[in-house]
């Protein structure tokens, strides 16, 4: 149903230790990374799930190239996205960062891998054999 259909459309899914802006501790949730919907394919979503099948994501990031930015940390397994917060009264846009840390080597290539090939790290991670 609507997990397979959710993973067969995305570049990585899986479980991901997610800790979001704000948050003290992170949490593991189902994630989903795929194209987004703009006509200029600009865009990359991840979504974040209580569970496989759940309707509605509890999180969701638009990633958009060129505004948000996306490191890695090879040796700890960890993703960062920096996206930039506009606020109307601040003369800059302020860094919101996401956190997502895998579970193991494997892991952590298939999600570093599927921010590449959406064009958001410039370079693949480095393995450890």
């Amino acid at each position: 149903g609507r997990c397979v259909g959710r993973i067969t459309q995305s570049v990585a899914a899986g479980l991901l230790h997610i800790k979001s802006a704000g948050s003290a501790e992170g949490i593991d949730r189902f994630s989903v990374l795929r194209l987004g919907q703009s006509e200029d394919c600009s865009e990359a979503l991840l979504e974040v799930f209580a569970e496989p099948s759940d309707m509605w994501p509890v999180l969701a990031l638009k990633l958009r190239w060129g505004k948000d930015n996306v490191t890695t940390e090879d040796s700890n397994f960890l993703i960062n996205i920096d996206q930039k917060i506009d606020q109307e009264e601040a003369t800059k846009a302020e860094l919101e960062r996401t956190q997502l840390r895998c579970d193991c080597q494997a892991e952590f290539c298939k999600w570093a891998c599927g921010f590449y090939h959406l064009g958001f790290l410039t370079t693949m991670p480095k393995l450890q054999l």
